[in-house]
């Protein structure tokens, strides 16, 4: 469909329109995608239904708008935080990935996002930021509040013999299932709480504690046994708010 679109003559206007109407398209054939679009001012002008759906709006709802601040727990300073990010895409002309957690309504959400500047081949100009989000695994965390959760607070469960795990640990392990390398956690940890970590540090929690206490070698022999004792479906109840963080140093692959 957008084979040859560079060789057409497109206004901002009309280019911009033409990736609204693959967009839409794409919704249409991919129904579980989360899919938008915002125009050069920052306003929705198009969000894909399963989007709708995760956030409980109607496109009339969203249309026009910066934010939901639903989603983020109505924090007015969360707009600007949200703008600053828009804003960086279209000044460095490049996409940006985010961890996201958002309040949805199948509850609190963690996922991955993208968001990358539309850019008109023809005029070299910036007419919209393209949003994509990618879940974290098969996540739903009503589900995780109410059977995996609290585990991770309390005594460990002596038939899963849960060791029992330091703050900094259960974000440490959370990042870790989400593919994060010990930079990319340090840089993670550092844009929520605001504390300069190291990757050094980070190693240190895999080499002199986590493997300890999960009897193990390796990361890879870590993650296997993370995911027999079931910590794909829990998260630090520290990271239990709604968040925006840019992960500068983080790749989909």
């Amino acid at each position: 469909m957008l084979t040859n679109i560079s060789n057409i003559n497109y206004s901002d206007e009309d280019f911009l329109t033409t990736i609204l109407n693959a967009i839409q398209f794409l919704s249409i054939a991919a129904p579980q995608q989360m899919l938008a679009i915002k125009n050069r001012n920052f306003e929705h002008i198009f969000c894909s239904n399963y989007l709708l759906q995760l956030m409980g709006k109607s496109m009339a709802e969203v249309f026009g708008k910066r934010t939901c601040l639903s989603l983020y727990d109505n924090e007015i300073d969360l707009e600007a935080v949200l703008a600053q990010e828009d804003q960086l895409v279209i000044d460095g002309r490049n996409p940006k990935t985010l961890l996201k957690i958002n309040k949805f309504s199948i509850g609190l959400v963690p996922y991955l996002c993208i968001k990358s500047p539309i850019i008109n081949p023809n005029t070299n100009n910036i007419v919209g930021i393209l949003f994509q989000g990618f879940g974290i695994g098969s996540v739903n965390l009503d589900h995780y509040l109410k059977k995996s959760l609290l585990s991770l607070n309390n005594p460990p469960d002596t038939s899963n013999q849960l060791p029992i795990l330091s703050k900094r640990e259960k974000q440490v392990i959370f990042f870790f299932l989400a593919h994060l390398s010990s930079q990319e956690i340090a840089e993670a940890l550092y844009k929520i709480e605001g504390k300069k970590l190291s990757k050094s540090t980070i190693d240190s929690i895999f080499n002199d504690q986590l493997y300890i206490k999960f009897n193990v070698y390796s990361r890879p022999a870590l993650y296997k046994r993370l995911q027999e004792m079931g910590y794909e479906q829990k998260i630090p109840r520290e990271l239990l708010s709604s968040a925006s963080i840019i992960l500068d140093v983080f790749n989909i692959y």
